[in-house]
């Protein structure tokens, strides 16, 4: 119980600490939450984090507009230059599971009205084993490169639900032990 009292601390504060959150202009544009299978079998077979179950919630602030252009258009770049910041973290259920927050930028790229893609990149520190355990894989540092894909559904105006991949690793920079995390899952979101 107390890993996830702390877990939800900081949560909180990270939400309150985002750069995005003090950004003139900027505010909370979504609310979301869910659940997701944290290395399920189909993903990686490898490691002694597997099944498990992680639930998580996140904050995503309006976009960013990094496009300085005199007359940005509707293209490619401007998509580039204007993702939304987002905080959120991560809560396995499993006594042996790890826990992280994380922060960085997501762009969502509309198909339609209703459906849409998104991917996101960013950092998220985790109470991870960089070392190999027999009941938790190495991650090689408490500090990884996270990154995600989904694909979503509008409801209605205020509602978004999303199947989103996410994965995390250090890409080799902290020597051999990167074991990663590989999460399939549902996020629930309300829009404000």
């Amino acid at each position: 119980m107390k890993k996830y009292l702390v877990a939800a601390g900081l949560f909180v504060a990270a939400s309150f600490s985002a750069p995005a959150a003090t950004a003139e202009g900027i505010a909370i544009d979504e609310f979301r939450f869910g659940a997701a299978a944290v290395n399920p079998d189909f993903l990686d077979r490898s490691t002694p984090e597997q099944d498990q179950t992680l639930i998580g919630a996140e904050l995503l602030f309006t976009k960013a507009d990094f496009d300085y252009r005199d007359a940005p258009a509707d293209d490619f770049l401007h998509w580039f230059l204007t993702p939304r910041p987002h905080v959120g973290i991560g809560v396995n259920l499993d006594d042996n599971g790890t826990d992280y927050i994380y922060t960085g930028l997501t762009w969502n790229v509309p198909v339609g009205e209703v459906i849409f893609l998104e991917g996101s990149f960013g950092i998220a520190a985790n109470n991870g084993e960089k070392r190999p355990t027999a009941t938790r894989g190495g991650l090689g540092s408490n500090v990884l490169f996270r990154e995600t894909l989904g694909v979503g559904a509008n409801l209605g105006e205020d509602f978004t639900v999303l199947l989103r991949w996410e994965h995390q690793s250090h890409a080799n920079l902290f020597g051999d032990d990167n074991q990663g995390l590989s999460n399939i899952g549902v996020m629930f979101g309300a829009k404000f």
